[in-house]
């Protein structure tokens, strides 16, 4: 069997400035930064912080970790932003090449059925403790010139007036409301 999900319940969700410490990566849930990443695909990786506060609004994160390359499967993964609140990222600390995660729950796996991770959307879509579909604010902007966030230059806007079109590509992570 090439997938396998795991339901973590329910998690806190405090909001923390310092490095998120995860125990058993990926994170689903519990403490996170309080600016998300803008639902694109990065090409560089998103520190799990942020995205983990997508994945409260409701959000799905799909994740890869190809340390010898996987363009054609990156590239499948691509398909998958045309969904609703959706970011793509590698990620270093996945256990396996690829994952689905939500709210309270992942879809690890080490071979790319996109059948089963459209499923696992379609199941776990919007269903975060502060579930809503929200634009980028300008906190984190201001957070960035000041230098404690990092630009991601790499994210791949959507197209524009989209569900994921996030505003400016200059803008990969946004604050909460």
């Amino acid at each position: 069997q090439c997938e396998q999900e795991i339901n973590d319940g329910l998690l806190p969700a405090p909001h923390i400035v310092e490095p998120l410490e995860v125990k058993d990566p990926p994170p689903v849930g519990g403490p996170h930064h309080p600016c998300w990443a803008r639902w694109v695909e990065h090409t560089q990786e998103i520190e799990a912080g942020h995205w983990v506060h997508n994945l409260e609004h409701g959000g799905i994160v799909f994740l890869y970790r190809c340390p010898e390359g996987c363009d054609d499967e990156r590239a499948r993964l691509r398909g998958l932003l045309a969904l609703p609140r959706t970011l793509l990222t590698p990620y270093a600390d996945l256990p396996t090449r690829f994952a689905a995660l939500s709210w309270g729950h992942r879809l690890l796996s080490d071979c790319l059925d996109l059948e089963a991770f459209e499923g696992f959307h379609e199941r776990h879509l919007d269903r975060g403790p502060e579930s809503l579909d929200s634009a980028p604010s300008s906190g984190c902007h201001e957070e960035r010139r000041e230098g404690s966030l990092a630009p991601d230059e790499s994210a791949t806007a959507a197209p524009a007036g989209s569900i994921l079109d996030a505003g400016p590509t200059d803008a990969s992570v946004a604050t909460a409301p």
